[in-house]
């Protein structure tokens, strides 16, 4: 059998020769193995548990050409209910929302001068050549169509 354990690379152990020993103290295996995570420098979203999240989170049902309904205010939902009403209506395009509204304007502008660290973002394909850019084009110019998250409410949610 092969196991991998840490800097020990593979070894090859028979039925006779046992477990190795990180293989025997499960901590330390899963400590030779675990993920490393890096985020970006100013990065404001960070992984969290989804049932809290959606716990937090308002249900809104966006129709084309009308403004968004919400369908279950925040505080309400669970994943459970959330799994029912996707398969209630199947038609309806659902949305999370985690703030109940974006910031209003002056707020939004004393969030954006508060000292923090900032994300940098440069475009996705520029280093790739000129099929890279006219596809970054193409994703930009999809904004129009698809639309984008509002920075009131990217500023909220940081905030709460």
């Amino acid at each position: 059998m092969l196991v991998r354990s840490g800097s020990e690379g593979l070894s090859c152990e028979g039925a006779a020769g046992g477990a190795p020993p990180a293989a025997r103290d499960d901590l330390t295996l899963l400590r030779a193995h675990e993920p490393v995570v890096r985020f970006t420098k100013g990065e404001l979203f960070f992984p969290t548990a989804v049932a809290p999240y959606v716990a937090h989170c308002s249900l809104w049902r966006g129709d084309s050409g009308s403004a968004p309904v919400c369908v279950v205010p925040a505080g309400e939902l669970s994943l459970e209910r959330l799994c029912e009403i996707s398969r209630e209506h199947p038609e309806w395009p659902l949305s999370l929302r985690f703030v109940r509204e974006p910031l209003a304007r002056g707020r939004y502008r004393e969030w954006k001068r508060e000292p923090r660290e900032r994300f940098e973002a440069t475009l996705r394909f520029t280093t790739t050549g000129t099929f890279g850019r006219v596809l970054e084009a193409a994703f930009r110019a999809s904004l129009l169509t698809r639309g984008t998250v509002a920075r009131g409410l990217a500023a909220a949610a940081e905030i709460a």
